[in-house]
């Protein structure tokens, strides 16, 4: 292909995807169910008309109007994943190639999809008319970034965990989460003020005596906070602390690889028996 085409196709790729994206949305003939399956299949034309501008994406040094198709691309994409988990939990049934748009999802999906192609098409000029420049390419810090977590995969895990477990402590800041919790504040509230090495306390529906082991450790805590707000961030420290013992497990033991490490740690991070324990 000599240069003028090689700048002219990649425009008619992408305006041709944005026709097809605009006509999909604006013409609707009475029937509802196709019009949101004509407009996912749309947006997967989008997303693979941006496909055209990776040819050379991981480089030190980028033109930028392949820097743009890039980001035009992420916007595309961002919107099909924000489509797959929305019907995900909406209506699982539809996960295939035009049912993913629905009347809880279409309007962000298409606004993404219209700004994705958009910033393809800027691309597209600045290469038609030879505005392009040299830039540095932000995917090769996101390289790097890559490469600092599959090192580090049992902090990385932790993180994770700890994140994935403080969420619902943060989302329902005003409650007790877990069904034990409760008997967790109200027993080191109930050390706190009466602390002693064995004493006798009301645990699990009775008096028991009993080494209160967790009240010691968080008894110094206590002192300065009402227990409430103790067991809202402990419970994210003592999940991540599992999480990251397991992946520790896993690469020392088994010999698992970075990688494969950083699987276990995400999968035990949202696996629901493990939250449950925590």
């Amino acid at each position: 292909m000599d240069k003028a085409g090689s700048r002219i196709l990649p425009l008619a790729i992408h305006l041709s995807s944005l026709l097809v994206l605009v006509a999909s949305t604006t013409i609707f003939q009475g029937d509802l169910l196709a019009y949101y399956a004509r407009i996912d299949i749309a947006l997967w034309i989008a997303l693979l008309a941006s496909v055209t501008g990776f040819r050379g994406a991981i480089r030190r040094d980028i033109e930028s109007h392949r820097l743009l198709w890039i980001t035009g691309f992420t916007v595309i994409a961002a919107g099909r994943v924000y489509s797959i988990v929305s019907t995900t939990i909406e209506n699982p049934l539809k996960l295939y190639i035009g049912g993913l748009i629905n009347s809880f999802n279409y309007e962000l999906s298409i606004i993404l999809g219209l700004i994705g192609i958009s910033i393809c098409l800027l691309g597209d000029l600045l290469l038609l008319f030879n505005f392009t420049s040299i830039v540095r390419n932000p995917l090769i810090q996101i390289r790097l970034l890559a490469s600092v977590i599959g090192d580090h995969p049992v902090l990385v895990s932790a993180l994770i965990a700890f994140l994935v477990r403080l969420a619902p402590e943060l989302y329902f800041s005003n409650y007790i989460i877990g069904y034990d919790t409760v008997e967790y504040v109200s027993h080191l509230r109930d050390f706190t003020a009466k602390p002693s090495f064995i004493g006798v306390y009301y645990w699990m529906g009775g008096l028991r005596r009993i080494p209160p082991m967790l009240d010691w450790m968080l008894y110094p805590f206590s002192l300065f906070v009402d227990p409430f707000y103790i067991f809202k961030i402990y419970p994210a420290i003592a999940f991540a602390t599992i999480v990251a013992l397991t992946v520790k497990y896993s690469t020392k033991t088994l010999r698992a690889g970075s990688s494969t490490a950083l699987i276990v740690g995400i999968t035990t991070s949202l696996s629901i028996i493990m939250l449950r324990e925590s």
